[in-house]
């Protein structure tokens, strides 16, 4: 009878173990924090096999070190982040040195045994192995000798063969996410910057109104706007879009400002300044790139506008809330793209007169039905009373909300005062 029960109770503490080693097995698959996931290991397996020390060790390749993750029941003589050399001393040394399972049933027996936990009496070893290398060990220890059969010890090997893909799937979320944190990082970074190279804010300029917007699919753009202020009441506004998305977009529209900027110097006409700007950036840029842009010169003494356009949407004029005038160029390919010569438009503003330059994203937008913004509705976004670029692009927002801004937008509207 007391037979029976002995191995009625070897049976069922075999069948606990198994179990909560499958339930641990299949948690660790689940947790992808490294940490948490060893310290969960270390302690089922303390747990289900009654162990008094339990310990997960990782190999460190630059220091061809292991390091104490995970640990249960030592001595303050090892303590987490203690470290091993490869190949020394004691049995992990040497089950770290030739990467297979080392089982002591009575460690004062075994030849590789250093005393490290004085009431230790069996100790198991196991390499943690994935894609055939050495990525760390695990280590379980018991105050009893022979304390662990090898039915148990198949059982820790099949966990640690688990525990080793774990360990390599928690290392490459921890990687894609550090990747991913340092990529935001930059991207907020280049916004800030971006942000810094536009207009802190509108000009004010006698008699006039003028008002600019940008708003950014991503952290960064192509999408620009810059104002020129030549004095004696002469303004330079432009406003441009460069090819593409994103950082390199973003780069690009950087270069293309700056290049504008010393092309426009000097009171230099529109047209005069496309020729030397597209001149540079075809030099310059990479092949495919290129950049869309109006530039006018506003002069307030004489109330007049001269404009270029380099392959950009037609700018918007409107004239006693009625007249509506898109402004075409005779010439103006996109800046970059090829060598070309650029034409402008010169004309007088009455009070009350109203002008709008954007960029495609503006008109492109579409709302849940698939439908696009479109430039009749910019037409009437600027037949509004008191329409800036700031309600305008308020209304694209609109529009395409639970739809989809396709692009950047950005938009400046300039008024002549009644």
């Amino acid at each position: 009878m007391c037979a029976e029960t002995t191995t009625d109770q070897i049976l069922e503490r075999r069948v606990r173990q198994l179990l909560l080693l499958q339930e641990t097995a299949k948690k660790v698959n689940c947790i992808l924090d490294l940490e948490q996931l060893l310290d969960e290991i270390v302690g089922a397996v303390a747990e289900a096999f009654g162990c008094n020390r339990t310990a997960v060790l990782l190999k460190d390749d630059t220091t061809n070190e292991l390091e104490l993750i995970a640990l249960r029941g030592f001595s303050n003589v090892h303590l987490k982040g203690y470290r091993f050399k490869i190949g020394g001393a004691g049995i992990v040394g040497h089950v770290s040195a030739t990467a297979k399972m080392r089982y002591a049933p009575d460690v004062r027996k075994d030849p590789y045994y250093v005393v490290s936990e004085s009431t230790t009496l069996s100790e198991v070893d196991i390499p943690l192995i994935s894609r055939g290398k050495l990525i760390g060990i695990f280590n379980a220890q018991s105050s009893s000798r022979d304390a662990f059969s090898p039915e148990q010890i198949e059982l820790l090997c099949a966990l640690a063969d688990n525990t080793a893909i774990a360990i390599e799937n928690a290392r490459l979320f921890r990687q894609e996410r550090l990747e991913k944190e340092k990529a935001l990082r930059e991207q907020a970074e280049a916004r800030r910057i971006q942000r810094a190279l536009l207009p802190e804010e509108d000009p004010v300029i006698s008699g006039y109104a003028v008002d600019g917007l940008c708003l950014q699919l991503s952290a960064v753009g192509g999408d620009w706007y810059d104002y020129l202020d030549f004095g004696h009441g002469i303004w330079g506004i432009a406003l441009g879009d460069v090819c593409g998305k994103g950082i390199a977009a973003a780069l690009l529209m950087s270069a293309t400002r700056s290049l504008f900027r010393t092309a426009a110097e000097g009171l230099a006409s529109p047209s005069d300044v496309f020729e030397r700007l597209s001149k540079a950036l075809l030099k310059d840029l990479p092949a495919g790139r290129f950049a869309t842009m109006v530039y006018l010169i506003l002069n307030t003494r004489t109330a007049t506008l001269r404009i270029a356009n380099g392959g950009h949407p037609y700018p918007i004029f409107l004239r006693e809330q009625t007249e509506i005038t898109e402004l075409k160029t005779e010439k103006g390919f996109p800046l970059g793209l090829m060598k070309s010569e650029y034409s402008e438009i010169e004309l007088t503003l009455e009070p009350g007169d109203r002008l709008l330059i954007y960029t495609d994203g503006a008109a492109e937008a579409t709302n849940k039905k698939g439908e696009e913004y479109g430039t009749s509705r910019l037409v009437k976004s600027l037949q509004k009373s008191g329409a800036s670029a700031q309600s305008l692009l308020a209304d694209v927002q609109e529009f395409a909300s639970g739809g989809t801004l396709n692009d950047d937008a950005t938009a400046i509207v300039l008024c002549r005062g009644s």
